[in-house]
């Protein structure tokens, strides 16, 4: 049995059936489907043996929501995080003594509990998003307690769940009927679109972090380039959105990155190759930024045109009269009747209407997104809703909160919009007080300060998903979202293992996977 489980271990097949099982469970729909979500199932069963895995289809079922089920009822993010939380709470379990598991648990069960204190005894509004806290608490818990050997592997693949989700998505906004509310396109059915907004500036920054850890020969150039295609069709569905909070927190996370790339990279011709590389990245995504609604405008037109081709003009011969003969007898003519019961098919707008409606839509995104235009902040009243929480919830209790959770409650019965603080900052002090930002902000903090310190590249991507996650919580309440701790776990895996670089380069030597090469900046 041993052996056999050692056998699959080392199996080259497992990372390729992780990417495809990846697309699979993006691509099972948002209803679910016995047949689908039985084959999901059956194929993450092989991936128990090493759970490192199951953290590629499950990035992919984060960065979509809630917009794909394994079963009905069963979405496919819930499927693969109690799996992994199952699986590798086990291992960890079997693997390290009691006196690790305090040291290494203490702290996340502290803050679980004062999660489900402020929401059961201050706020008094107890719901399943304690539980969905707290798995996110536990998924970045037992990620930093993963061993290390087959890192350099998971951080290769990441990028295919990326691929997943922003494939799943350019299919639902270019074959599904798409709702356009002032300029944006809500191409993923009832998911509010700032939070699709959200996981695309998390893939845009993946695919940004993965173009610069790509070796330097042929094959990472090739990667290199498939990132790079990925990060202009992450930020084209993302400048759709018309996420403002989003896009900013795409830009302050690669500028961070950037700027590390740039002050790392050895001086010569290695320096000016990034600097290069760099600038076309910039030039390219400020022009796509300015062009993407009237892209999609063509896009629009053209799938017009092609489900209503022109019929084609046929110069028709006048026919000359034929005179009856004489003997033929004429036949009265009898009016026609109409057929009965026929439904009335609805109008279809003609060509002119449909370019008048794409250009109002365009028209409508840019008013939105005009800076110097006085409907800039008037669009979800998020002045409104940060001043009825700080009247009502943050300074009548500053150190505890309101409770977890009742930021609706409180905007609700204050005549504001029930839709949650749209702030990062103003939603931790009025769920948890001033208590729990320590209690979050702290390690968030230290934790940023040891991946700025760190020279392996691969610290670039959880840096790049932090930052991007926190600046896009000016206008987000970003905390509870499974990508962040995703990201803070990806930080916690890489800072606390204790397996040099030494030692990664000679299991990767030893290991002929092609998915394994060893990691370098550009």
């Amino acid at each position: 049995m041993k052996d056999t489980l050692k056998q699959l271990r080392q199996s080259r097949c497992l990372p390729y059936l992780a990417a495809a099982l990846s697309f699979l469970a993006a691509w099972t729909g948002e209803t679910g489907s016995l047949v689908w979500g039985g084959l999901c199932i059956l194929l993450s069963l092989p991936l128990l043996a090493v759970p490192e895995y199951l953290l590629i289809p499950l990035l992919t079922t984060a960065l979509l929501d809630n917009n794909c089920n394994i079963l009905p009822g069963l979405t496919a993010s819930r499927y693969f995080t109690l799996l992994f939380l199952a699986v590798e709470g086990l291992n960890v379990l079997l693997r390290e003594k009691p006196v690790q598991w305090v040291r290494r648990f203490a702290y996340p069960v502290l803050l679980f509990l004062y999660v489900l204190v402020s929401a059961v005894f201050v706020g008094h509004c107890f719901s399943l998003q304690v539980f969905t806290l707290g798995m996110n608490i536990a998924l970045a818990s037992l990620m930093a307690a993963l061993p290390s050997p087959r890192r350099a592997r998971l951080w290769r693949l990441l990028p295919w769940s990326g691929a997943a989700a922003v494939s799943y998505m350019l299919f639902c906004l270019n074959f599904r009927e798409v709702t356009v509310i002032s300029g944006r396109y809500w191409f993923m059915g009832a998911t509010n679109v700032n939070v699709v907004g959200l996981t695309l500036a998390q893939t845009a920054v993946l695919f940004f972090a993965a173009m610069a850890v790509q070796p330097i020969d042929r094959k990472g150039e090739w990667r290199s380039a498939g990132c790079f295609i990925g990060y202009v069709l992450s930020l084209y569905l993302l400048v759709l959105t018309g996420a403002r909070s989003s896009l900013f927190g795409l830009v302050a996370g690669c500028a961070v990155l950037g700027v590390l790339l740039l002050l790392r990279s050895k001086q010569g011709g290695g320096r000016r190759r990034q600097t290069a590389n760099l600038a076309v990245t910039c030039c390219l995504s400020a022009a796509l930024c300015l062009t993407a609604p009237q892209l999609q405008q063509r896009v629009e037109l053209w799938w017009y045109d092609m489900a209503h081709p022109a019929p084609p003009v046929e110069e028709v011969q006048p026919d000359q009269p034929e005179a009856p003969p004489e003997d033929t007898p004429t036949q009265p003519e009898t009016p026609e009747t109409p057929p009965e019961n026929i439904p009335e098919q609805p109008e279809q707008p003609s060509r002119e209407e449909t370019v008048e409606q794409l250009q109002e839509n365009t028209d409508s995104f840019w008013r939105r997104m005009n800076p110097f235009s006085a409907y800039w902040g008037k669009t979800a009243g998020r002045a409104e809703i940060w001043q009825i929480l700080i009247e009502h919830s943050i300074k009548p209790h500053p150190l505890t909160g309101s409770g977890f959770g009742s930021a609706c409650d409180i905007l609700q019965a204050n005549g504001g919009h029930p839709i949650g603080a749209h702030n990062l900052l103003i939603g931790l002090l009025s769920d948890l007080g001033l208590i729990g930002l320590l209690l979050f902000g702290i390690p968030l903090a230290g934790l940023l300060c040891r991946l700025l310190r760190r020279k392996d590249p691969v610290a670039l991507l959880p840096l790049g998903m932090i930052v991007t996650a926190l600046v896009a919580g000016i206008g987000e309440d970003t905390y509870t979202e499974r990508f962040l701790w995703y990201a803070a776990g990806l930080a916690l895996w890489l800072l606390e293992t204790a397996t040099t670089h030494q030692d990664e380069e000679k299991e990767v030597t030893n290991d002929e996977s092609p998915v394994c090469d060893a990691v370098s900046v550009h």
